[in-house]
């Protein structure tokens, strides 16, 4: 994670907007894509989310599918997703470290969780996915 510097300034302007405007801050309104309704981005301004409107200014399903460098009717084809292109912005290697963060349905842990990451606390960080995951198998045997 955070491998050089500008992705952990990246991942400062995310929290700064996200606290500059917690109303705006959800990680759990989805919508789909009206377009291609089986790609589903996420969230409306989610960590991922934000992350976007913060380095590109996308504000929309529509602007990020249609952008000339990532979108998935840009001009490589790639069919990206939110996490796909915000997670290297915020230090990610790959979906597993992501998705901890950007599919965390807690607004505020999501916020701990890029706090950790912004101040360097690792650990922190690892300690709150081992949390999740012992919930989760909880959840389980208890379904």
């Amino acid at each position: 994670m955070f491998s050089n510097e500008s992705t952990r300034e990246t991942a400062q302007r995310v929290l700064d907007f996200i606290n500059a405007n917690p109303a705006v801050h959800r990680q759990t309104t989805y919508f789909g894509d009206r377009v291609n309704t089986e790609n589903y981005c996420g969230t409306t301004m989610c960590v991922a989310g934000t992350a976007l409107y913060v380095e590109y200014g996308i504000n929309s399903p529509m602007s990020f599918y249609e952008h000339p460098v990532f979108g998935r009717r840009g001009n490589d084809h790639t069919g990206n997703s939110y996490a796909k292109v915000a997670g290297p912005l915020l230090g990610f290697e790959n979906a597993d470290e992501s998705d901890a963060i950007f599919y965390e349905m807690d607004n505020e842990r999501a916020v701990q969780k890029l706090k950790h990451l912004v101040t360097g606390d690792l650990m922190a960080f690892d300690a709150m996915i081992e949390e999740d995951i012992k919930r989760e198998q909880e959840e389980l045997e208890n379904s």
